[in-house]
């Protein structure tokens, strides 16, 4: 059983204990479990292959350590509906496809399993469900991952961070070099290069990769903020983005709008400089932290 004062790591690892079903029958999982999936077919709560139990790895850990950074006191006490929604609107934000996040909701509907057995009921799979409805009606569906997150006036949104926020850096750091949203919080990672390209190091999965130039201005402005030890909460962040963009008017497409808005802009500069619109995926995939130009397609309001 879980204690309520288990550690991160004690609750990934007796989770996933508990959810290993590999060499197990799944159909006799199935008819045993007693619990119901969001289309009222009967469900496993292990995980019984190699791949599913990867994934499921993958999900239980990202989740913990989210909600052991972001929230006050041990984790157990704060994985509930809230955390799992906060954590997945995250992952939305940073550009995670709508059918991965469909995965990842599957993969949460388990872990509330586990934790149920475990003796741990503050995340319930109805909860899951309920999370699941809520993005069906604001994403109309979660098998397509093309949206257009863009926002009406981008500069509008970074000038009043920049006046009412202290996270002015961070908002023009994402919408001028098209930063990730950890990379851009975090800026330690960043590296500040002679021609004004910042090496990003430890970006997501632990890739390293390199920006296009940025102003002079924004230059600067990082290297003080680096000699400072500024850094930035997510959830703050996050919560001070939203009621800016709110404030003027605009709609609220979460922090990773601003990415979104930097692939556009430069989509439409390289076209206008005499690129294919294919070399312009590829140089932009890479200055953005990916490695094929399909990825860039993501964000793209036009192909």
């Amino acid at each position: 059983m879980l204690h309520d004062r288990a550690t991160k790591n004690s609750v990934i690892n007796q989770v996933l204990s508990n959810a290993n079903g590999i060499g197990e029958s799944k159909l006799e999982a199935q008819r045993s479990s007693g619990i119901k999936g969001q289309n009222g077919q009967a469900v496993s709560s292990k995980a019984h292959s190699i791949a599913s139990m990867q994934n499921l790895r993958t999900v239980t850990t990202q989740f913990t350590n989210f909600v052991n950074d972001n929230y006050t006191g041990k984790p157990l006490k704060n994985m509930d509906k809230d955390s799992a929604r906060e954590w997945i609107n995250k992952k939305i934000e940073e550009g995670t496809s709508l059918p991965t996040i469909n995965t990842y909701i599957s993969d949460l509907g388990k872990i509330a399993d586990n934790l149920k057995q475990l003796g741990q009921d503050g995340l319930a799979r109805a909860d899951i469900h309920d999370l699941r409805r809520e993005l069906i009606g604001e994403h109309g569906t979660l098998q397509s991952d093309k949206i257009d997150r863009t926002n009406n006036d981008p500069q509008a949104i970074v000038q009043k961070m920049n006046d009412d926020t202290p996270f002015g850096l961070s908002a023009s750091l994402q919408l001028e070099a098209g930063l990730r949203v950890d990379d851009s919080i975090n800026i330690d990672k960043l590296h500040l290069k002679e021609d004004n390209t910042i090496h990003v190091i430890g970006s997501k999965n632990g890739l390293s990769y390199t920006t296009a130039p940025i102003s002079e201005n924004l230059a600067e402005k990082l290297l003080s903020h680096q000699e400072a030890g500024y850094k930035a909460g997510y959830t703050e962040y996050k919560d001070s983005m939203k009621e800016v963009v709110i404030s003027l008017g605009q709609e609220w497409r979460g922090t990773h709008s601003l990415r979104y808005d930097y692939a556009n802009t430069e989509h439409e500069k390289n076209l206008i400089e005499g690129m294919t619109p294919t070399e312009s995926k590829y140089k932009i995939s890479s200055e953005m932290g990916h490695t094929r130009p399909d990825i860039t397609e993501h964000y793209l309001k036009d192909n």
